[in-house]
């Protein structure tokens, strides 16, 4: 296998499934948009919303039907919070979160106290996976509240008294009804297993299983006794894979996924969940490696020697 791929060749292949798969994350970030993970503009002079979404790659008909949907909120900043007020039982608060935020930002966070002593700054720590300090700090420096449901994109900031204007849903359409880009978030693993676990625990029992798996895999392609080539790139790719959702894991606590592929069915809506690249790598791996198993058995039944019969005496 090794004279025919060097092994230090896998580790580049594995290194460019990573770098595929952080990057189109970086982009679904930026890109990308839903109620929880909003894209947010913030004015320039004379300016209009239109023409800051336009920047962002927001069509001005994309921007309409935004607009149309309620999907498009003026935001003004927020300067009255206290972050060690004590929240009332029952007591909800929306806030938008341009920074600060352990999670990709900016974050629209609906609040509500788990029990009579928590404070405005815990919630928000709780919710953006911060302490408490720097949750006061984003409380303090960047936090902000809906000042208008609907947002006029052809308004001036300055004329409407606006800080920043949020698009709260924004996916890109790749093949109609077949594949489009959506963000989402997945904070527990495969089909979203253990999502609702406490961050603590998930977060710490997702990053040693997959620390583990990479020091595994990256042990296995450096000794190089594999099978085949085919079982070695199918490696290469698990590996790299691998390491991209363990840094997402270890930035937001939480993996980026963007790439939504369904079908409609009499009206009805039927998809796979959403994923990245680093699932292609692993899935391609795994289904290749799988393949090489199947192929290497009838192989080795072929090559098995057949027994001889059994003698009957000197011929004569």
């Amino acid at each position: 296998m090794t004279a025919r791929f060097p092994r230090w060749g896998l580790f580049v292949v594995a290194l460019l499934v990573l770098v595929a798969d952080l990057a189109s994350k970086d982009w679904a970030v930026r890109n990308l948009a839903n109620a929880r993970h909003p894209m947010v503009v913030t004015p320039a002079d004379g300016a209009t919303p239109a023409a800051a979404f336009a920047a962002r790659g927001v069509d001005a008909a994309a921007l309409q039907q935004a607009q149309a949907q309620g999907d498009l909120i003026a935001l003004r900043k927020a300067t009255d919070l206290d972050p060690q007020r004590v929240l009332e039982r029952g007591e909800g608060v929306e806030l938008y979160l341009l920074d600060g935020t352990h999670l990709p930002g900016p974050r629209r966070v609906r609040l509500s106290p788990q029990d009579d002593k928590e404070t405005l700054a815990a919630a928000v720590g709780r919710e953006v996976l911060v302490d408490a300090e720097a949750a006061a700090a984003v409380v303090r420096e960047h936090a902000f509240r809906a000042a208008s449901i609907a947002a006029d994109s052809g308004q001036t900031w300055q004329a409407a008294g606006w800080d920043a204007v949020a698009l709260t849903e924004r996916q890109i359409v790749v093949i109609p009804e077949f594949a489009h880009f959506v963000f989402a978030e997945n904070f527990g693993a495969a089909w979203s297993f253990l999502s609702t676990a406490p961050a603590a625990i998930r977060v710490t029992i997702f990053v040693l299983i997959a620390t583990v798996a990479t020091i595994a895999l990256s042990w296995w392609l450096a000794r190089g006794q594999l099978p085949s080539t085919w079982t070695a790139l199918a490696l290469a790719g698990v590996l790299g894979g691998a390491v991209g959702n363990l840094i997402d894991r270890v930035r937001y606590g939480a993996v980026i996924d963007f790439i939504f592929n369904f079908v409609v069915v009499d009206g009805d809506l039927k998809g796979w969940p959403v994923y990245n690249v680093a699932d292609i790598g692993i899935s391609a791996g795994i289904v290749a490696m799988a393949i090489e198993m199947f192929r290497q058995k009838p192989a080795e039944a072929e090559a098995a020697p057949t027994s001889a019969p059994a003698s009957t005496g000197p011929e004569a």
